[in-house]
């Protein structure tokens, strides 16, 4: 039996083979159009809490403390995240239930998301937001096993520089909205955190109807987190040019998130802006990274 078309939605209780790069079939505008929109609504709520409006909050929160207590709040979810990701994977890949392997931990990282946003949106003390974006790095680390591997089990490798390109321009493209939209919800702290939730959650819907998915094989093996952690080792002299590409990475972006975390604070402090004004400018100052990169990438490339 052969794939089903991509680009409208399709059975979702398909038998189907494990698909392969060689037997997938184009996927269509459509495909393209909704996968392009949920990664935007992910890198929304990605961005828009670290890029504006959880720096905010906590100096709502903590005003004395902000900058130490910031680095808290994040430093600690992002740990999580961190830990939390590879057991959400391994477990999504060995999922056999009808409806399939991916579906069910997108619904599920929706609903994380959206406890984790009221969480932060009604927090009084660092330790409720601290509690409430460690729910929340829960919730994108469930949404994005959902998402991400559709990209390999769905998109044929000719297609597949496309429509990276597109999710790397709707990523910027959410952060430039993160600030801009952060500005002018500041009187609605709850509707604050819970926005980039909403805009997920009706993408999701789309995913949901046009994304095919299923089961996995009774052949795929069970592997244990351990095994999996044990396999990402290697030996950073044999592989030297892949060790410097590794911190070469990690350096970028140690250097890219110093900036963004704090870059609220400093239009705050430094030059007098309110929040309003912080948030309009640190939009439009994306709104030039994301020409400014585009070109760059243009020409480099």
């Amino acid at each position: 039996m052969s794939v089903e078309p991509i680009g409208a939605p399709a059975a979702p209780d398909a038998a189907e083979p494990e698909p392969s790069g060689e037997r997938l079939r184009p996927v269509g505008g459509w495909f393209m159009v909704v996968f392009t929109l949920t990664n935007f609504g992910l890198s929304l709520c990605i961005l828009m809490p670290t890029l504006f409006t959880l720096a905010y909050k906590v100096q709502v929160v903590d005003p004395a403390s902000k900058e130490s207590s910031l680095g808290l709040v994040i430093g600690i979810g992002a740990l999580v995240g961190f830990l939390v990701g590879p057991i959400i994977g391994v477990l999504s890949d060995a999922t056999r239930l009808r409806w399939g392997r991916r579906r069910p931990y997108l619904i599920a990282g929706v609903v994380i998301l959206a406890v984790g946003a009221l969480l932060i949106g009604t927090a009084s003390t660092v330790g409720q937001v601290l509690v409430g974006w460690s729910v929340s790095q829960i919730g994108v680390a469930t949404a994005f096993t959902a998402i991400t591997p559709a990209l390999a089990e769905w998109v044929p490798e000719a297609q597949r520089g496309k429509l990276g390109a597109f999710v790397g321009v709707a990523a910027q493209l959410a952060g430039v909205a993160a600030s801009l939209v952060g500005s002018l919800l500041l009187a609605r702290p709850v509707l604050l955190f819970l926005l980039p939730v909403l805009v997920l959650g009706g993408a999701s819907v789309l995913f949901l109807l046009t994304v095919p998915d299923r089961p996995a094989p009774p052949s795929t093996r069970r592997a244990s987190v351990g095994q999996f952690v044990r396999g990402l080792a290697f030996n950073p002299v044999v592989h030297k040019d892949f060790s410097l590409v590794l911190a070469g990475k990690f350096l970028f972006q140690l250097g890219v998130h110093a900036f963004a975390t704090y870059q609220l604070y400093f239009l705050l402090d430094r030059l007098g802006m309110t929040a309003e004004q912080a948030g309009q400018n640190l939009a439009l100052l994306g709104g030039i990274g994301v020409l400014v990169a585009t070109g760059s990438a243009v020409v480099s490339g």
